[in-house]
C-alpha cells in the first residue's frame, strides 16, 4: 500500500473516531464539526508524525526524480537544438576572447603593444 494511501487512511480514520466519541459525549451540529476538525487535526499532528514524515520523503524523492531526469533531458535537448541553430546561422564557432564573452572581437587588446 502506498505510503500517501496509508496516510490518507490513518487521517479519515482518527477523523471518524474523533467524531464518534465528540459525539457519543454529546456534542451536536456545526459545534461537533467544528470540534471533530479541530481535535483530529490536532492529533493526528501529534498522532501521525511518522507516516507524515513518510509521506513527505516519499513525495520528495518523487519530485527530485522527475525533475532531475526530466529538466537535464530538457535542458541537453534544448542546448543541442540552439547550438545547432546557432551554428547554422554563423557557422561554426570561433575562438572566445579573453573574458569568455564567446564573442570574437577581431581586435588586438594592445596589451603587450603598450609597453615600451
Amino acid at each position: 500500500m502506498s505510503v500517501v494511501v496509508r496516510y490518507t487512511l490513518l487521517r479519515l480514520s482518527l477523523l471518524l473516531a474523533v467524531g464518534l466519541l465528540l459525539y457519543a459525549v454529546g456534542a451536536r451540529g456545526v459545534l461537533w464539526l467544528l470540534l471533530t476538525a479541530v481535535v483530529s487535526v490536532a492529533a493526528s499532528y501529534v498522532l501521525l508524525r511518522r507516516p507524515r514524515e513518510q509521506v513527505t520523503q516519499a513525495l520528495v524523492d518523487r519530485q527530485e526524480g522527475r525533475t532531475t531526469s526530466g529538466r537535464r533531458s530538457r535542458l541537453a535537448e534544448d542546448a543541442a537544438a540552439e547550438d545547432a541553430d546557432v551554428e547554422r546561422r554563423e557557422g561554426p564557432r570561433r575562438h572566445r576572447d579573453d573574458r569568455g564573452s564567446g564573442e570574437d572581437t577581431g581586435r588586438d587588446t594592445g596589451r603587450d603593444s603598450d609597453r615600451g
